[in-house]
């Protein structure tokens, strides 16, 4: 089967390949718009051409997401009124292309896609900041769902890795690292010290491993407080 070729529609080409600093929000909503209207005309044998107008609107949506002045009347459209989830914020702008998701699959025959096509998106709108090339990618690349199931996994080991750093952090902070002791003959005394005791300890750094320090305690010493 031959590549999808993406055909964009000329009143939305004109303004995905350019962001004037003079563009209009009224122009802005009507290709929203539009692409909402041709979604709810697809059924869902046409996945390619969904991801057609997904692949529009997250150009329109990266657009959104870099100019303040359409950002803010995107948050105050009337069209948010009455939103379970409510109007997206100022601050939402970085996620602009979600919300964009979520304007033009609202009501529509397919359901709520929004989440799954962000989902699906996300990393790699982060990774490229365009959306050039996004309906190929997800039709060549096993389509939406399972674009969407690998980022959650990708993000889920993401999380993970940033856990364990932070935990090892935590393990080497300057004033709080385990330690695991070995005691040499000369020091076999010291099981005996009762908890909470000073003691000043003559110990020889053996190894560090999995964020524990391996000591050999050669003598010790009760310090006087």
């Amino acid at each position: 089967m031959g590549n999808l070729q993406i055909i964009v529609p000329k009143h939305l080409k004109r303004r995905i390949n350019s962001a004037p600093s003079g563009e209009r929000y009224s122009d802005v909503r009507s290709d929203i718009e539009n692409i909402r209207t041709e979604v709810d005309g697809l059924v869902n044998g046409f996945r390619e051409s969904i991801y057609r107008e997904v692949e529009a609107a997250c150009a329109i949506g990266l657009r959104l997401a870099q100019h303040t002045k359409l950002w803010r009347d995107f948050t105050e459209d009337n069209y948010w009124a009455g939103m379970e989830r409510g109007r997206p914020k100022i601050a939402d702008q970085p996620d602009a292309v979600r919300f964009v998701l979520l304007w033009i699959f609202r009501d529509s025959i397919h359901g709520d896609k929004a989440s799954l096509y962000w989902r699906a998106v996300e990393l790699r709108l982060e990774a490229r900041n365009s959306a050039e090339g996004i309906a190929d990618w997800i039709k060549n690349n096993g389509g939406v769902r399972k674009l969407a199931d690998e980022a959650a996994a990708q993000k889920k080991e993401a999380k993970r890795q940033a856990e364990a750093e932070e935990r090892v952090k935590k393990m080497f902070h300057p004033l709080i690292w385990p330690c695991k002791l070995e005691l040499a003959r000369e020091a076999e005394d010291l099981k005996a010290e009762q908890i909470g005791a000073d003691l000043k300890l003559t110990v020889t750094l053996e190894n560090i491993e999995a964020g524990t320090a391996h000591l050999l305690v050669h003598s010790y010493e009760k310090v006087i407080v």
